[in-house]
């Protein structure tokens, strides 16, 4: 869409660009004209005033400007005229279209004001303006006059200067001059009409179907018309101008590219393409083709030169071939194949220009290229075919790219994100339900890209069918709502209208992101408009969250959502106007992340915690494990429950925030305290950056009960002490524990905590809960295993259903002492120690024999039995002894240590952590 913020009355409007020039040509001598197509009558008083001010302008700008005037409501009137005044604003006359811009037309001061139709006040400085861009596509038109038939043939050609995508067509505008009206108002009884458009060979809109979507730079396309000029038109005052223009559903963008006046001549040469897809998705080894004629247009013979190319962005394995009339295929060398074909006068043949992917995935296209040899004037004609590897499952789609729509590629790669490639949407609209399955799709509207009707079907079905997209661009917000299906309603909010922060401070404006979002927390950066001001979402939907806003309005300007099959993440604005690029990167590099479920991930050990009966002002803590099962740091932000119950359940730890790394899980005890005899039920919310789920909720439910009522529990003993234990032979102690209360006790689990772990275990009981009926008791029996020479120390943690305190904690000692030995039948002996222990690479055993010494065998084992080191084997005499063990190899675990002498043996445990 092409527009200019200038008003036409000299005021510069904020909210756009003066103007932009985009893209790169080949050919900076191709000249840029510019149309002005006038609205005009012969009931308009004021109309021969805008005839002078045409005249003024063509003749200023010396065959730049080309002028056509549409009349309507008068006997010149053409019927194309009211599909102008009914699509694109002609409600005043005179007016006219430059070029078909958007113009701003507000008087200084005022709020603006866009149009395609402008006075002619303004029709001067605006042609001088367009003058300044840049040709987009070479027309020429030649035309063929027979004056005894009166037939016109017109050959018109657009050569175009880059690569483009879009819906171009090609439009001839047959004129006449000094044609004598008949009642002019203002205009007195001797005024001529100038410029008069007597007939539009494309329609209002072009011809059709000619021009492909997807043009290359350099490519080249023809068409004809014939027109039977009638007899009451005065051939002498007719001139031609041919036009190549561009189509969209969006009204404002159906520019004029660029135009000529037509000449008398021939062409050489035509170069079509007769069939075949000119994009085609493709597996390894398939071949796609296009056909394509060559009319040989003179009454001689010629030979045509072709050459194939493949363009740079192709793999290098791929292969492009033409197959010649004959049928033989050549195949190219190094890129580039030339052939000669020779067409008699008027003939014309067919070649066949073929593509086919090899084992590297990408995007290709060959290229063809047919000249007449050895004649540099000559027609050129030029086409091509591109391919789309099926195998390829990320794509950023470049929407509207001829138009400033920047490729977001660099971004997406310097953020960690590979195999993405760039598409163009028109390249890909036709082809995206093609591939075998699309995992995540970047969708870039940059500052101008627009949104057709046909595009936004497709990124519907792609929601519906679950692939997960990113959406960003200027126009985005405003794009989406307006389009057919209304794809906002498909992110669950909708356009909340223009936001004008940053109009005081020369368009600066300051983004921030939202606490603890897995996307934007901690984002916060100034930065200054492109040609538009930031447009506000209106979030409408609970599946729908903000996660970026203006920092001093609270105008939310991106969001991201699951309301829809798949996740989407939509910026309102263009994302290249982020001139931090770790900050750029970061916002595209977690969207991306968030979209595909990469990141940290919340798990609850349980959905649910019941407290079960406590008595009233008693409490009963439970526990609840929070694991983080992502790849990156989990932070929790908030852990709540409703209001009017927060002093009947209570957080008792941990505090927030908090964090949990990759793969551990941090354990939330939660207190029911309850005021009165009431049974309760309510949600603990947890709020963290998860991306699989922001906010998990855990049901808390109890019932307060009479204060003298329900289980108590009470120990024999207040600790354990298990003496002094050799490091070889466990000892088991039983704790009894007894129900002094009127309910049924419930134990629902024991947990021992310990400065060395496995060395307090509890033997039985087995399983839980237990149930202790009231008066009775049960007995906890548990083992003491010391592996060093040590003091140890633990706590048994008894947890319940007991008003008198939910959970009894029991204090466990013990020491480990010189291990046990073994003996044989003759009194010699062996006792082995082994320190450290545990140990994670090397520990050394220490082993004393007495009497008379024997054969002693010293090996380990794993769980197993099976030897893992034999390290001693000899006849040894009384004394003491030690061996290093070195555990490079084993993996962490409990193994053992066989010492044996003279046959007998005895194990001792030992453990390995890494």
């Amino acid at each position: 869409m092409k527009f200019n913020s200038t008003t036409l009355f000299g005021r510069l409007f904020a909210i756009l660009l003066m103007l932009v020039l985009i893209g790169s040509y080949t050919n900076a001598q191709v000249q840029k004209r510019v149309l002005l197509e006038e609205f005009t009558g012969e009931w308009c008083t004021y109309c021969p005033a805008g005839a002078i001010v045409m005249k003024e302008v063509v003749d200023k700008y010396q065959g730049k400007v080309l002028a056509a005037a549409f009349h309507w409501n008068d006997w010149l009137e053409i019927s194309e005229v009211n599909d102008y005044r009914a699509t694109m604003g002609v409600s005043s006359y005179p007016s006219a279209f430059i070029d078909r811009w958007v113009w701003n037309i507000a008087q200084q001061g005022q709020p603006p004001q866009y149009a395609i139709a402008i006075g002619r006040g303004g029709w001067d400085q605006a042609a001088g303006i367009v003058l300044n861009d840049t040709a987009d596509v070479d027309v020429k038109l030649l035309y063929q006059w027979n004056n005894t038939s009166r037939q016109l043939k017109m050959d018109i050609s657009g050569t175009f200067q880059k690569d483009m995508t879009g819906i171009f067509r090609f439009n001839v505008y047959i004129i006449e001059n000094d044609i004598k009206a008949v009642s002019q108002v203002s205009g007195g009884s001797n005024y001529y009409h100038q410029h008069v458009v007597r007939k539009l060979m494309g329609g209002s809109w072009g011809t059709e179907s000619i021009i492909p979507p997807n043009v290359k730079n350099g490519e080249k396309y023809n068409y004809s018309y014939t027109f039977n000029i009638p007899a009451d038109w005065n051939w002498a005052n007719v001139k031609l101008i041919g036009v190549v223009q561009k189509y969209h559903t969006n009204n404002g963008d159906r520019q004029i590219l660029n135009c000529v006046e037509g000449v008398e001549g021939q062409a050489d040469m035509e170069f079509t393409c007769t069939a075949g897809s000119q994009t085609s998705v493709v597996g390894f080894g398939e071949t796609t083709q296009s056909d394509f004629e060559i009319k040989n247009l003179t009454n001689t013979q010629r030979t045509y030169n072709i050459n194939v190319t493949k363009s740079s962005r192709t793999p290098s394995n791929w292969n492009a071939t033409v197959l010649l009339p004959s049928g033989a295929a050549r195949t190219s060398k190094d890129g580039v194949l030339a052939d000669e074909l020779v067409i008699g006068p008027l003939g014309k043949k067919t070649v066949t220009l073929q593509l086919t992917p090899g084992d590297m995935i990408g995007i290709g296209d060959a290229e063809i290229s047919v000249k007449e040899k050895n004649n540099s004037s000559a027609t050129e004609g030029k086409g091509s075919v591109t391919a789309v590897s099926a195998e390829i499952d990320k794509f950023q789609v470049v929407d509207d790219a001829e138009n400033g729509a920047k490729s977001l590629g660099a971004t997406i790669t310097n953020s960690g994100n590979t195999g993405y490639f760039d598409i163009n949407s028109s390249d890909f609209v036709p082809i995206y339900n093609k591939f075998n399955k699309l995992n995540t799709i970047v969708w870039t509207f940059g500052e101008e890209g627009t949104l057709s009707d046909e595009e936004a079907g497709a990124i519907k079905t792609m929601i519906d069918g679950g692939t997960p997209i990113l959406i960003s661009g200027a126009l985005s917000v405003p794009e989406m709502e307006f389009s057919s299906p209304n794809l906002m309603f498909k992110v669950g909010c909708s356009y909340g209208g223009n936001c004008w922060q940053g109009e005081s401070s020369g368009w600066n404006f300051t983004i921030v992101g939202y606490p603890n979002d897995p996307i934007t927390n901690g984002f916060d950066r100034t930065f200054q408009k492109g040609h538009w001001i930031t447009q506000a979402i209106d979030v409408n939907n609970p599946k729908t969250f903000p996660i970026l806003k203006h920092k001093f309005a609270d105008t939310i300007v991106a969001v991201r959502s699951e309301v829809s099959n798949a996740r989407i993440v939509l910026i309102g604005f263009n994302p290249v106007l982020i001139t931090n690029l770790t900050a750029r990167n970061n916002l595209i590099g977690n969207s991306l992340k968030w979209l595909n479920g990469v990141g940290p991930k919340i798990a609850s050990s349980v959905t649910e915690l019941d407290f079960g009966d406590v008595a009233v002002n008693s409490q009963k803590d439970m526990t609840v494990d929070i694991e983080n099962t992502g790849e990156e740091v989990l932070n929790v932000s908030e852990m709540t429950v409703e209001w009017e119950y927060s002093n009947v359940f209570t957080i008792v730890s941990p505090s927030v925030p908090f964090s949990v790394q990759p793969g551990m899980s941090e354990t939330v005890t939660a207190r029911f305290k309850p005021s009165s005899e009431f049974g309760y039920d309510v949600d603990l919310t947890i709020k963290s950056n998860a991306v699989n789920d922001g906010e998990i909720v855990v049901n808390l439910k109890g019932n307060g009960t009479a204060s003298n009522a329900g289980p108590e529990i009470s120990a024999d003993v207040q600790a354990i002490d298990f003496g002094e234990v050799p490091i070889n032979d466990p000892k088991d102690r039983v704790l009894e524990i007894t129900n002094t209360g009127e309910q049924a006790l419930s134990i629902s689990s024991l947990n021992i905590v310990s400065d060395v772990s496995d060395i307090f275990e509890v033997v039985s009981p087995a399983s839980f809960p237990v149930t202790v009926q009231p008066g009775a008791k049960t007995n906890i029996t548990i083992k003491f295993s010391p592996v060093e020479k040590i003091s140890y120390k633990g706590v048994i943690e008894i947890n319940s259903n007991a008003i008198n305190g939910n959970k009894l904690s029991v204090d466990l000692d013990g020491i480990g002492g010189n291990a046990v030995g073994v003996q044989d039948e003759d009194g010699n002996s062996i006792s082995v120690s082994v320190g450290p222990n545990p140990f994670s690479s090397k520990t050394t055993i220490s082993y004393t024999v007495a009497g008379n010494g024997g054969m002693v065998n010293i090996s380990v084992i794993d769980a197993r039995g099976m030897t893992v080191s034999g390290l001693i084997s000899k006849n040894l005499a009384a004394g003491d002894y030690s061996v290093v063990f070195d555990a490079k190899g084993l993996s962490s675990g409990v193994y053992y240590i066989i010492a044996r002498i003279n046959g007998k043996a005895l194990h001792l445990p030992i453990v390995i952590e890494k």
